[in-house]
């Protein structure tokens, strides 16, 4: 039987081709983010051993390798991931319930402790503000600050005790030009938008909006403006924005009249209009666009026409200057929306699962298409793409013909590879999808995309290891 398992082998490289396009299974991963620099993306997998080794690859078997797994102590929880200058930054929890800050190259060797924050609160968010990285931790004493690195364990210092002894809780970190902008609690405990230079006198708060708390969240950059959800404590939850000063800091429109809350959400960029999320009396949750201006603050169309059963739009991505969302009418369910942000243009792409709402979420944009996770109905939540038009919104493949797949974190490296976290049932972890490899030959078994020696080796490990077992 081994001789006949190589003439099959031989006959398939020299004769035999089939397509083998879509995606494949790569690496048994955690599920967190994926992180290209420069075409090879990083992750956290499965040693086998302590569970959480740091790997990196180009998208091939032979190319997935580990970096580090010997960590300080073990890994208990693997936070937000950025690429700065070349170099892999992270923050882990340790087995200590010690937050640490890492750096990494891509080597072993390179692949080092920046410091050890001793906090045990897991930042959500780190940024990189003209190469100078800020977060949120807290220090030995409990509490919760704005922090920066320089990617020194000298530089990593606490940015300004805002609350001593409490904490200001920092979140919604937003670049803006070489200032941070953020919301804290100032010692009042009022949640107020701040910036920071990364100085402590440079780290101020913008403007106090509320003598109570104004609640301020949900910061957004366009154009030479932030945007933000904030209350003055007379009107409701409303959309404000800022230029960084307090005399600029003022009121976009007052949507829900009075002092009831229009909650603005999901505030997101297209091509330099604000798209957002907004209830009122009239027209209960629906999407609305901004340009600075209360006239030019409105309502973008009555999705579901009922204000008392409406739901909020989700999802909202800028796919090269058009709005794809996922929203709900009240005659499709929830379903895959886009929007040119006019009234006329914001249509339904695709009735993806007739009988019931398709569960639309993870959108992101690659290279001018949205990709998505979605149900159809007949096969689980797997992964979808669109180009915008009804044909062009398709299941890029059912990995889980049993049950649902979940795609998450799908991220396009610099080379042109897809990567997203699935499962289909068996394997769970980092799959690949490479348009370069939509052809593939049978014997191409290290699926790198090619037939050579490097996979009869692997046909060769495979043999050896049978007769080993005496199998057949």
């Amino acid at each position: 039987m081994n001789t006949d398992y190589l003439r099959v082998f031989i006959f398939l490289i020299l004769f035999t081709t089939t397509s083998f396009g879509g995606p494949f299974f790569l690496k048994t991963a955690l599920k967190t983010k994926f992180v290209d620099n420069n075409g090879v993306v990083f992750f956290f997998g499965d040693t086998g051993i302590s569970k959480s080794g740091l790997f990196k690859t180009n998208g091939t078997r032979e190319g997935t390798v580990l970096i580090k797994d010997n960590f300080s102590k073990a890994i208990t929880y693997i936070g937000d991931m950025i690429v700065l200058n070349g170099l892999l930054y992270f923050i882990q929890i340790n087995s200590y319930q010690q937050m640490e800050l890492w750096e990494s190259d891509g080597t072993e060797s390179g692949t080092i402790l920046i410091k050890n924050l001793e906090g045990f609160s897991m930042p959500e968010e780190i940024i990189n503000v003209n190469g100078t990285i800020f977060f949120g931790s807290t220090d030995y004493e409990g509490f919760y600050e704005l922090w920066k690195s320089n990617g020194t364990s000298e530089g990593t210092v606490i940015v300004k005790n805002i609350v001593p002894g409490d904490g200001s809780y920092p979140e919604d970190l937003t670049a803006f030009g070489d200032l941070l902008f953020f919301t804290a609690f100032d010692e009042y405990g009022r949640r107020e938008i701040w910036k920071s230079d990364g100085s402590e006198e440079g780290t101020t708060v913008i403007k106090a909006i509320s003598l109570e708390n104004s609640k301020a969240t949900n910061l957004c950059k366009v154009n030479n403006l932030v945007y933000f959800s904030a209350t003055d404590g007379t009107l409701g939850q409303e959309l404000w924005k800022t230029d960084g000063t307090s005399e600029g800091t003022v009121l976009v429109k007052d949507i829900y009249p009075g002092s009831f809350d229009s909650y603005p959400n999901n505030l997101t960029n297209v091509n330099g209009t604000l798209f957002f999320t907004a209830i009122n009396d009239a027209n209960g949750y629906e999407l609305w666009k901004s340009d600075g201006t209360s006239n030019g603050t409105v309502l973008v169309k009555d999705i579901y026409p009922t204000a008392s059963v409406s739901y909020q739009p989700q999802y909202l991505t800028n796919v090269n200057g058009t709005l794809f969302f996922y929203a709900s009418n009240d005659v499709n369910g929830s379903e895959l929306w886009k929007s040119d942000g006019t009234k006329a243009g914001t249509v339904m792409v695709k009735d993806i699962n007739p009988t019931n709402s398709s569960i639309v979420s993870n959108t992101v944009n690659i290279n001018g298409i949205l990709y998505f996770s979605a149900t159809n109905g007949s096969e689980g939540n797997e992964l979808w793409k669109s180009d915008g038009t009804k044909d062009g919104t398709v299941m890029v493949a059912n990995l889980n013909p049993n049950g649902n797949s979940y795609p998450a974190f799908i991220t396009l490296s610099e080379s042109g590879i897809l990567y997203f976290y699935a499962t289909d049932g068996t394997n769970q972890g980092l799959w690949v999808d490479s348009a370069e490899c939509s052809e593939r030959l049978w014997s191409d078994l290290n699926l790198d995309c090619k037939v050579d020696f490097k996979d009869f080796a692997v046909m060769a490990s495979e043999w050896m290891e049978c007769t080993k077992s005496s199998c057949n």
